[in-house]
Formats: C-alpha cells, sequence, structure tokens
C-alpha cells in the first residue's frame, strides 16, 4: 500500500507550477462518485488550485478497509478568465475497497507541501461502499412530515433508485433519438403534479447536490438531482425529485402511486445495423420500470387554543407594514389604510384580520363594514380598510394587528405594525334654530282676481253668482263616453305602461355585467382564436377565458387559479386537468418551453373550451 508522494518524483512526475500571486492557493479532494462496491476501483483527485510555489510532497493518511494507490502521473492546467490567470494540478490516486468490507469511509484530510513551506490542507470526503445489486430500478415516494395544518408546507420526495450503466447517447442514430440529457428517463409520472386545492413548488432536496431542471412533456418543471443511497444493504445510484406542497383546507390529500421508467445496459452484447447497414457490437440496454405505493397527508385542521382575536386563517411566517392617508381629519372623517403583508407563505391565498374583533381599533374608531379581499402587489398582499376617529381626543392610529399561525412555531404568533399619529379637528353640532333662518313677513295681495268671462251656470238667481272666479261651466257628459275617452284611457292605462318600460330599461341597466362577461366567454375565445397565430395570445385567450367565464379576479391567470376555480364550479377532475395543463403549456410556450406552435395550441383550445363549457353548464 503506496499512499505517500515524495519531493524525490514531484519534479519528475508533475511539471512545477509557478505562482500567479494573484489569488490564495487552495486545495481540495474529490471523488468520481460518492458510491462504489465491494473490490470496485474508484479515483480519487487533489486538484491544487494556484499554489505558491512548486509541490515537493503530498500526504494522504490510509484507511482501514480500502486499498490507496498513488499518487499516480497528474495534469496541470492554465486559464485565463477576465484577465486573471489561474492555474491548477491534479494528483490522481485510485481506491479499491476490501472484500467483505461495508459502509461508509472517511477520506483526508490530505495535505500538500509546497517548495516554499506552504502547507495546504484539504476538507475530508466520505465514500459508501455496499454490495452489488442486481441491475434494475425501485422507486419510493417520502412525505416529511406526514401531516401537518392547512397552510403549513409539507414535502414530497421521491427517489428512483437504480444500478446499471445508462447507455450514452451517442451510441447510435436511432439511441440519439429516443433518448435525451443522458439520464436514460423514458418515462416519470408522479401524483403530486396533479393535486387540487394546494400550491406545489418544485424545490432542490439536497443543498449540496448539483440541480438539473426538467419539463415532463412540455408541462411540469421538476428538479433532479444525482445523488447515491444505500437500500436493503446494496448501493444504488438515485434520482432525487423534491415537491413542497401547501394545502388550502383540512382532510386527507391522496398521493397515487409514482411510476418512472429508466434504460439500462444489461451486460449483454448484441449485433445491430445502423441505417447505412454495416453491423457493429453494441450493450444491449432495456427499460426497467418501477412504481412506488400509494401515500395520504393528513391535513389538521388548526387548533382553537390560543387564537388571537381577529385571526383569518393566515399560516406562515409574516410581516405587517401600513400607511395611513390623510393623517389630519376632521372627526368622523375617515381615513384610509394600505396594510402591507409579506412573508413566507400563501400570500395569494391571505384574508385581512377580521376588524370588528380587534378593540385597539373599535375603541376610538369606526370601522367600515366593507371587506377588501386585497390585491398581490411585489410578492405582498395589499388590503385597504377605512376608518374613522369618533372624537378629537384620537392622537394615532394603534399597531395594526396581524394574527397568523407559525406552523414551525406550532402556534399562533402577531404581526403589529408602528402606531400612526394623526391629528383629529373637533367638528361644532349646531341644533334646528341655527340651521333654519326665521320666515320673513309676505305682504297680503291686494289685488281681486278678476272674474272670468260668462257666468259659472246661467240664470239671474243661478248658483254661478256665488262662483263668478271659477270659470266657465262645462257641457254636461254622458259617463259612457267618459269612460271610452282617450283622454281618460291615456290617463289610467298609460302611468302603468310607463313605469313598467322604466323598470325593464333601469333592470338592463343594473344587470351585473359579470354575468354578462359570463355568458359571452365561450364565444368571444372562440371567435380570438380563429385569428390567434402565436402561443402568446393563445394563452392570453385562454387566461381571459378562464377570468370571465369563472369569475375570477383582474391579473394573469395560473394553471392552479383555473384548476381550483373549475373545481369550485363543480367540473369533473379529468376536464379541469386538461384545461389546466393546457393553459400551462401556452404559457410556456410563449417563452420558447414545450414546441407547440401558437396554431396547434389553438385548435386544441377549441375542443378543450368546448368540453369545459358542457361540464360547467351540465
Amino acid at each position: 500500500m503506496r499512499n505517500r508522494w515524495r519531493s524525490s518524483v514531484s519534479l519528475v512526475l508533475l511539471a512545477a507550477l509557478a505562482a500567479p500571486g494573484a489569488q490564495a492557493a487552495e486545495a481540495r479532494l474529490k471523488l468520481d462518485s460518492d458510491l462504489t462496491w465491494t473490490e470496485t476501483p474508484i479515483q480519487l483527485r487533489i486538484e491544487v488550485v494556484d499554489p505558491s510555489s512548486n509541490i515537493v510532497a503530498c500526504d494522504l493518511p490510509a484507511v482501514a478497509g480500502l486499498n490507496l494507490e498513488g499518487p499516480f502521473r497528474g495534469s496541470s492546467q492554465t486559464s485565463i478568465v477576465n484577465g486573471k490567470r489561474s492555474q491548477s494540478l491534479t494528483i490522481p490516486y485510485r481506491i479499491t475497497p476490501v472484500s467483505g468490507r461495508k459502509g461508509k469511509f472517511t477520506l483526508g484530510p490530505a495535505k500538500v507541501k509546497c517548495q516554499d513551506g506552504t502547507i495546504l490542507s484539504t476538507r475530508p470526503v466520505e465514500l459508501l461502499v455496499y454490495d452489488r445489486p442486481e441491475i434494475g430500478a425501485h422507486l419510493e415516494a417520502e412525505l416529511v412530515p406526514e401531516g401537518g395544518p392547512a397552510g403549513a408546507p409539507f414535502r414530497v420526495i421521491y427517489t428512483l433508485y437504480y444500478f446499471g450503466e445508462v447507455p450514452d447517447d451517442d451510441d447510435g442514430f436511432f439511441t440519439l433519438m429516443r433518448r435525451g440529457g443522458g439520464l436514460g428517463l423514458s418515462e416519470l409520472e408522479l401524483p403530486v403534479l396533479s393535486i387540487s386545492g394546494a400550491k406545489v413548488e418544485p424545490v432542490q432536496a439536497f443543498e449540496d447536490r448539483e440541480a438539473q431542471p426538467l419539463h415532463i412533456n412540455g408541462q411540469h418543471k421538476v428538479i433532479l438531482q444525482k445523488g447515491a443511497a444505500e437500500r436493503d444493504g446494496k448501493g444504488y445510484l438515485t434520482y432525487a425529485f423534491a415537491f413542497d406542497v401547501t394545502p388550502y383546507n383540512p382532510g386527507p390529500i391522496e398521493l397515487g402511486g409514482a411510476k418512472a421508467g429508466i434504460r439500462l445496459k444489461t451486460g449483454r452484447t448484441v449485433v445491430r445495423r445502423d441505417p447505412f447497414g454495416q453491423r457493429y457490437q453494441a450493450d444491449e440496454d432495456k427499460v426497467f420500470s418501477a412504481s412506488s405505493p400509494s401515500a395520504v397527508y393528513q391535513v389538521s385542521p388548526l387548533p382553537s387554543e390560543g387564537r388571537p382575536a381577529g385571526f383569518n386563517g393566515a399560516v406562515g411566517q409574516y410581516r405587517i407594514a401600513v400607511t395611513a392617508s390623510p393623517t389630519e381629519v376632521d372627526e368622523g372623517a375617515p381615513i384610509t389604510l394600505e396594510i402591507r403583508v409579506t412573508g413566507s407563505g400563501l400570500i395569494e391565498e391571505l384574508k385581512p384580520p377580521i376588524w370588528t374583533e380587534i378593540q385597539s381599533l373599535t375603541r376610538d374608531f369606526s370601522v367600515s363594514g366593507d371587506v377588501d379581499s386585497g390585491r398581490v402587489e411585489q410578492g405582498a398582499k395589499v388590503f385597504r380598510q377605512l376608518l374613522r376617529p369618533q372624537n378629537d381626543r384620537v392622537k394615532a392610529i394603534p399597531p395594526i394587528p396581524f394574527p397568523y399561525y407559525d406552523p414551525t412555531l406550532r402556534k399562533y404568533q402577531v404581526a403589529l405594525s408602528e402606531a400612526i399619529p394623526i391629528q383629529v379637528r373637533a367638528v361644532k353640532v349646531v341644533d334646528g334654530s341655527s340651521a333654519v333662518s326665521s320666515p320673513r313677513s309676505v305682504a297680503t295681495p291686494v289685488t281681486r282676481p278678476q272674474a272670468a268671462e260668462g257666468p259659472l251656470i246661467t240664470g239671474k238667481d243661478g248658483i254661478g253668482a256665488n262662483f263668478e272666479s271659477i270659470g266657465r261651466s262645462r257641457p254636461a257628459l254622458d259617463p259612457r263616453d267618459e269612460l271610452l275617452s282617450p283622454l281618460f284611457l291615456a290617463g289610467t292605462a298609460g302611468p302603468p305602461l310607463l313605469l313598467a318600460v322604466v323598470a325593464a330599461v333601469l333592470r338592463l341597466r343594473r344587470r351585473d355585467p359579470a354575468l354578462r362577461r359570463r355568458g359571452a366567454a365561450l364565444a368571444n375565445a372562440l371567435r380570438a382564436l380563429g385569428t390567434a397565430s402565436e402561443p402568446a395570445a393563445v394563452a392570453a385567450i385562454l387566461e381571459t377565458y378562464f377570468r370571465d367565464r369563472l369569475s375570477l379576479p383582474p391579473g394573469e391567470v395560473t394553471p392552479n387559479d383555473a384548476r381550483r376555480a373549475l373545481e369550485r364550479s363543480g367540473a369533473p377532475a379529468a376536464p379541469r386537468d386538461v384545461a389546466a395543463g393546457l393553459l400551462e403549456r401556452a404559457q410556456a410556450a410563449r417563452f420558447g418551453a414545450g414546441g407547440s406552435s401558437g396554431a396547434s395550441l389553438g385548435d386544441e383550445a377549441r375542443k378543450v373550451l368546448e368540453e369545459v363549457e358542457i361540464c360547467l353548464r351540465g
């Protein structure tokens, strides 16, 4: 066993490196893989960056259960980045686990000695050694934790364990067509992506592993991380996919079994022909399928103990900032508060506190009963609320509380804003005598109205003598002629007809614009799709349809918004998933993702919207 490299061979095996002098020297210890199998060798490298002078010795301590060979002839590399020259030296070793020895082994730290006396030390690295399993794949799903309150996120981690070599993409023309990215994945179904009533976000399961973003069928984004792990005493390579899920409501969330397929070399050699008729030998490969059992996450209701006044369902960790306008008002005049809530949690789902339960406000202010549902603005939820000071003794708006449940601490918390000084002017109260002026004396007219021309009823001693100023008499009428006269009919039937017309006009004018938009949503969408040629246009048409048809608030409509709204409207799971998936692909195609054209998306959108309309009306 040889584990030390001395100065006697350093100048022969490796080129001496002059110190660039611009950067600090550094040494690192790296393994080709974190996992190997018993009696299977693996390469270990010491990388030295910008040494201060020639390297004269390396010291790598022996490890029981591992055979260390080396150092072997190294290599040097020089690079220039932004005008700065950097040099590096790589010194390789070979490590072979001893037969029958398994588990976790710690290698290093290694020490590198330079000619000027400088000693560089590396950090240790860990190597897993296990038995070699059969070629194949296994899939597991993990929930962390297994239950929690509504609004508290939990993590779903899918891990694909596999053993075998993933075929290279350049084995041949046909293999290049059927494989992408060198991952070997031929199938991937993750049921967490179809959860309704929750917010799902892809995340990294491990901070120290390289992450690679992928898209499943051009729709759902996932994050893949490669690694190695032990399973049933055997060592596997792994692909991990993790998601943070934030449920909206209490109750069980069922996660069906996930499925994955990976293409691996079987170790057998086969003879193949390429498109030009030439024969060549290649390693046979096939797809190995795996599935995970279904799982259930139980979402519990929030505790009632310790619930603060005004709590309205916020779960997470939040901060609050409040501004008021105006700050100088008359007694009883309105003051508008703008409440901005930020933090970690379901920002878009937040509701304002129940203002009438907050005694610090209701003691000195009249609180408006109008509830503002708020808007999302630059990562914050913004609410507006009207207050009216009850008297001129009010000097400040007290700190506004925002109560929430912290799932990490598992208890309720209250975020408070700063108090806001205000100035309230008193208002003078007057009675009726001060508000209404006294009536002035009115002169009595002295002129007498002149008598109308002609008597009311003729005759010397008739009654008209007593009513000369009333006017002329009119001829007597037959009652039947009076009832059928146009004037009588107009006077009796006209007002009801006029009132009915006015009522109909007012009813049409008062009709809810949202109802008009809802009724015309499909027709407007189909008409607009007829001229849409770009994915961006199709995405905008779909968003407008869902916003008008499902009465969604202004702003961008996300696939989850559409899925939740369709669920509330009673649409079955299959149509709402198809509709949400179409919207997601259309939005992704705006940036070149998914490979769908505007024409193909438009044709698909017509069929999907018609199916959605049938479900909503049925």
